[in-house]
This record gives structure tokens, sequence and C-alpha cells, in this order.
């Protein structure tokens, strides 16, 4: 979902490929946009999954199990 810039080699199979950015700096990068927005509660990328979540039960299209 967030391809990181640079290509890689796979030493192994000598295939070039695009890595994942590490979470990390999603992490870093939504806390800077919080600090920036002047957000006073804590904000992480889990928050944001769960947003999602009740937006779409709220919707109503989340499937049960």
């Amino acid at each position: 979902m967030f391809p990181a810039r640079s290509l890689s080699v796979d030493p192994l199979s000598g295939l070039t490929r695009r890595h994942p950015i590490d979470q990390s700096l999603i992490n870093k990068a939504i806390k800077a946009a919080v600090r920036q927005a002047g957000i006073t509660k804590r904000v992480s990328a889990h928050t944001f999954r769960h947003s999602f979540a009740t937006h779409l039960l709220q919707r109503g299209k989340a499937r049960g199990k």
C-alpha cells in the first residue's frame, strides 16, 4: 500500500522489487500531521483503522462472519 521510493535487489533470486516502507515512517508522518493540525488527542495508524471500520458499520457496509 505504501511502496518505498527505491528499488532493492533480492540477493538470493536477483529479482528487483519495491518493498513497503517501514511502519515507523508512517507513524512519524502521522504524528507530524497530528501536531501540525493541532490535534491534542493521541492518534496512530490504528486509530485510522478503527475510524474506518466505524464508518463502514455506520453505512451498513461491514459484513459479519
